[in-house]
This record gives C-alpha cells, sequence and structure tokens, in this order.
C-alpha cells in the first residue's frame, strides 16, 4: 500500500492530537466532531488511491500533498466512514468520490471537473475548495438525506456552461444540490457561471428540496438558466447578506413549505423574478431588488393550489426597475396569486406598476 501510515490513537475531545510520521504533534480541530481510533494516511504523489480508499477503510485521517487525478479510477473513489480528506497542498482533477460522513478542507484546495456525492451522513463539513468545470456534467455535490451540513469558503465557477447531448437535451445541474437534509449552513460561497445569461448554462447555484434549518450567509452568484438559489417544499430557511447578480431565472425562488427569512439581500439583472415566493410564513426586510426582466420584482404565489403565497411581510426594501428595456410582458413591483395576508410596509419603488394581485 502506498501512503504512510501512523499507529492508531484515541480522540477523548474535540480538540483532535494527531501523530506525524516523524513524531511530531499537531493538533487539528474537526468541527466538534469527538472521533475514536483515527489512524493517519500521508498520501504518496503516485499512491494508489484506489487502494487507499475503499469503503470498508473508515476512521482516517488522509494529507494531501499533491494533485491526484482521479479519472483512472473508472466510476469513481468511494471514501469509507468517518474521513478526513485534508488537503495542504494539491487536489484533484477529473472524476468523482462518494461519501458519507466527511471532512473535506484544505489550505487552497483546488477540484477541477471534480463532482462529489453525499448520502444518509450525520455530519458534513466542506471547506476552503477553489472548484472549476469545463464542461459539467453533473451537480458539484450533491448531498442526501443528511445532516448537520456545512459548507463554507467554496468557490465554483463554470467555465463554458453544460454539454448538450446529440439528441438536442441539455444535462441539467446545479453547483449544490441538497435532498431531504437539515441543519444546514452555506456560507460564504461563490457560484459563477461564465455565460450565465444564455441557455448554454443550465446551472443554478444552490437547489435545497425537503430540507429544514438551511441557513445562506454571505454567499454569492452570478445566475445560471435555473432558478438560482431554489427552496423546494423546505421550513425553517434563513437566507442573510446574499447577492444575485444575473441569469435567466429568479434570483430566490420559494416553492411550498414554510418559515422563511431573507433579509439584506440583493437580486441584481436577473431574467425573471427578483424574489419568487410562492410559500407560507415569509418575511423579507432590507433587500434590493434591481432591473428584473420578467414578472415581479416580488411575486408572491402562482395559480397552482401548492404554490400560492400567505402570511409574507416585506418591509424597508428597495425595489427599482430602471433599465429602460422594453419587456414582452407587464412588469410590476409586487404581485402573484395569494391566499393569505400580504403586509407591505416602508418600500421604496420605481416601476411601471406597483401591484397587481389575484387573491384566492
Amino acid at each position: 500500500m502506498k501512503g504512510h501510515l501512523t499507529t492508531p490513537l484515541l480522540f477523548l475531545t474535540v480538540l483532535i492530537t494527531l501523530t506525524s510520521g516523524n513524531g511530531q504533534m499537531f493538533n487539528k480541530e474537526i468541527s466538534g466532531k469527538v472521533t475514536t481510533d483515527m489512524r493517519v494516511v500521508k498520501v504518496l504523489r503516485d499512491a494508489d488511491l484506489s487502494v487507499l480508499f475503499d469503503e470498508g477503510i473508515t476512521n482516517t485521517h488522509y494529507i494531501f500533498q499533491h494533485t491526484h487525478d482521479i479519472s483512472r479510477y473508472g466510476k469513481g473513489l468511494k471514501i469509507g466512514d468517518n474521513c478526513i480528506l485534508d488537503f495542504k497542498k494539491g487536489g484533484f482533477v477529473n472524476g468523482r468520490i462518494k461519501c458519507k460522513n466527511i471532512v473535506i478542507t484544505g489550505k487552497k484546495l483546488k477540484l477541477s471537473d471534480v463532482y462529489i456525492e453525499i448520502d444518509n451522513a450525520d455530519y458534513v463539513s466542506i471547506k476552503n475548495i477553489n472548484a472549476s468545470y469545463t464542461f459539467a456534467t453533473n451537480d458539484f455535490i450533491k448531498i442526501s438525506n443528511s445532516k448537520n451540513i456545512d459548507i463554507e469558503n467554496v468557490k465554483v465557477t463554470f467555465d463554458k456552461g453544460n454539454r448538450q447531448l446529440p439528441n438536442g437535451d441539455w444535462i441539467y445541474t446545479e453547483g449544490f444540490d441538497l435532498f431531504n437534509c437539515r441543519n444546514v449552513l452555506f456560507k460564504n460561497c461563490t457560484i459563477l457561471n461564465a455565460k450565465s445569461r444564455n441557455v448554454d448554462s443550465e446551472h443554478g447555484s444552490l437547489m435545497c428540496k425537503n430540507s429544514s434549518d438551511v441557513t445562506v450567509d454571505g454567499c454569492y452568484s452570478s445566475g445560471g438558466y435555473n432558478e438560482v438559489f431554489l427552496f423546494w417544499y423546505s421550513s425553517n430557511v434563513k437566507i442573510v447578506n446574499t447577492v444575485v447578480n444575473g441569469g435567466n431565472g429568479s434570483g430566490i425562488a420559494l416553492v411550498g413549505g414554510a418559515n422563511f427569512t431573507i433579509d439584506r439581500c440583493k437580486s441584481l439583472n436577473v431574467g425573471a423574478s427578483g424574489f419568487s415566493l410562492n410559500a407560507k410564513k415569509i418575511k423579507v426586510t432590507n433587500c434590493l431588488i434591481k432591473n428584473w426582466q420578467a414578472y415581479g420584482g416580488i411575486t408572491m404565489g402562482h395559480s397552482p393550489e401548492y404554490a400560492r403565497a400567505a402570511d409574507v411581510e416585506v418591509s424597508n426594501c428597495t425595489i427599482v426597475n430602471d433599465s429602460g428595456k422594453d419587456h414582452p410582458d407587464p412588469i410590476w413591483a409586487f404581485g402573484g396569486v395569494s391566499e393569505g395576508e400580504i403586509y407591505l410596509h416602508d418600500c421604496k419603488i420605481k416601476a411601471p406598476r406597483i401591484c397587481t394581485f389575484d387573491f384566492v
């Protein structure tokens, strides 16, 4: 086996003590997770990762100093439970990794055309990554049926949009795709789509389906063809200090679910509504929506029963459309289909129309 192993140690506190190959001690704090019997593997430049990684190899702290091409491993690398991928230098290129309980971190970690799939995890920590794609064919990070997820300081750049299939269909992808997850922190992340206003980029930035207790804090997206930040039948969601600038969809979109807070966010130059709020119990404060291209600056509800809005409060927001562009359909500051109370106050508005609502 290529790679350097140390003697297994016992971990009793959050501050984990590890022994390097030369016997030198160093400390590492792993996101509050208490781990037992973890071994350390220093991954060599020419290591065979199919030997080092396997579902049956668990409780391992891998230390990387080099860049590894993982395309040679067929359908991808399967990482065992309760492992740490710690990149002092280097990264992964061209491939896929699948894992469960995992910590992925580094100082200047670079991933190129790499996809991460996580399922049924009790904790996930992904930090300090710079990822890029030439032609994205799947979601960058897809997490299902998991909890206690911490994604911080991650930058994703989609260089040339999606690959179109021979039959003309597009491959739909997201930057981050979460399904049935809870207790999620998505912080200080950036998603860039180089051709975000063209139909050859189907990327959204973050999609959460059937998820709860989600916080998006301090993030930026240059848009995409899909809705940019999309929450589908989710609950207890807080989106703060986040910016969308560009794209063909709505900046922030809610479909179903309840208990949403949107505070100090900006939606600029998007192709549809600034915010599309098709859910219940929503509070929007201190936001800027400017120069959306269709529908409402804030659209609250659509005609299908599952997508109607209720119990919405919008306050201290600025909603301006002064782009001077011709629009095929009328645009307005507020509007939609509501089956409950809509409360608007202390907003500054400059738009062709102020309000247009249907109540059911």
